[in-house]
């Protein structure tokens, strides 16, 4: 029963659910595991740690259990315990061991041959049969292009996609928007249908399903913004309900899959040669394969001061507000040099965890710069 509460993101319920069953039998460690995992959704990330350790101690070679526990010791910026976690979670993705996404890899190592390895293993547990393209003739009609994603909504695609809907060429192109969460889309996703000249949900339906309603629309291109994050629907892909299926923006590693036509890089995610790891046809763009602009200018108060942040002024602010589970201690170390080769920088950081905030400024000293100088903010989802 938590199990369905928390996979329909009822965290609270769940949480009451798991504690009445170890309440029961609290020597059962699928429902500990379950415990672990509910409390890493409230963000209970001390209790979720202590969980995962306690696994640990019975099923040592759990490589998933390994790589949870690697990323609450991130949030709380605990890198040298997250180390030995972090290289058990490489080790077992470079023996080609199955259970866990090129992406979730991705957060601790970069290399391409094992990124692809456990990609192609993704694809293959897929099991989906492929379905061989359609094209439709133009006719001196608009192409149709449509963007599927499950993050049209207050997300960092969605904020992105912004501008990329507002430079279209409405009278050459015919823009579809097609949403495959349930989430609500809030402003920002009422602006990106406004944006597009059809709005297809996705969220309600089976893949058949939604493959039916892209060809009933007659797509042309379809456009994947989620690729093989958590959101993504490779079985829409694999039904082939466009002659034209291009992989973009939500991914930035491979998906091991043979049903995109071309994948949308720039030279820093796909460097020379990274052709012959990954399944996915190059395209390289002259610059950010993110189309980062000046953001959403609507949703961004333009009176948005330093003060306001607690930031000093005129003074370079270096800021990383990423999620802490992204950053490892080799790209932490380097942002520490880096700030501490200017004498008047200050770097802004994001945490998770209130906790992490002693551990990077020993960290910042021992890298050379000055804990004053390092600057905090919790991290925001949205």
């Amino acid at each position: 029963y938590a199990t369905v509460l928390h996979s329909l993101h009822q965290y609270p319920p769940a949480l009451d659910a798991i504690e009445r069953a170890l309440a029961i039998a609290p020597g059962s460690i699928p429902a500990r595991l379950m415990h672990m995992t509910v409390l890493i959704s409230l963000k209970r990330a001390e209790e979720a740690e202590v969980e995962a350790e306690h696994a640990l101690k019975i099923m040592p070679h759990e490589t998933w259990i390994h790589e949870k526990l690697a990323l609450l010791l991130r949030q709380r910026a605990d890198f040298t315990r997250a180390i030995e976690d972090e290289q058990h979670v490489i080790a077992a993705a470079a023996a080609g061991k199955p259970g866990f996404s090129a992406l979730e890899v991705a957060r601790f190592t970069d290399d391409p041959t094992i990124l692809a390895r456990i990609a192609r293993m993704s694809d293959a547990a897929q099991g989906i049969p492929r379905t061989p393209p359609v094209a439709r003739p133009l006719d001196d009609r608009p192409l149709n292009i449509a963007y599927l994603s499950g993050d049209l909504h207050n997300h960092a695609v969605g904020h992105m996609l912004v501008d990329v809907l507002e430079a279209h060429d409405h009278h050459r192109f015919r823009i579809l928007t097609a949403a495959t969460s349930l989430a609500a889309p809030g402003a920002e996703g009422l602006r990106l249908r406004q944006l597009a000249d059809e709005h297809l949900h996705l969220g309600d339906c089976d893949d058949a399903e939604a493959i039916r309603r892209l060809r009933k629309a007659e797509v042309d291109i379809l456009v994947d913004l989620g690729g093989a994050t958590e959101s993504g629907r490779p079985g829409i892909l694999v039904g082939r309900p466009a002659a034209t299926q291009i992989l973009w923006m939500g991914c930035p590693v491979s998906t091991g899959s043979s049903w995109y036509d071309a994948w949308l890089v720039d030279e820093y995610v796909a460097v020379p040669g990274y052709e012959q790891h990954v399944s996915e046809p190059l395209i390289r763009l002259p610059c950010c394969f993110h189309p980062i602009t000046s953001g959403d200018r609507q949703t961004i108060p333009a009176t948005l001061s330093r003060s306001e942040l607690g930031l000093p002024v005129g003074v370079p602010v270096l800021a990383a507000l990423h999620q802490s589970i992204k950053v490892s201690a080799e790209m932490i170390d380097a942002w520490f040099r880096i700030t501490a080769s200017h004498p008047l920088a200050v770097l802004w950081l994001a945490v998770t965890n209130p906790s992490a905030r002693d551990l990077l400024r020993t960290r910042a000293q021992t890298n050379g710069l000055d804990p004053q100088r390092l600057l905090f903010t919790p991290y925001e989802s949205d």
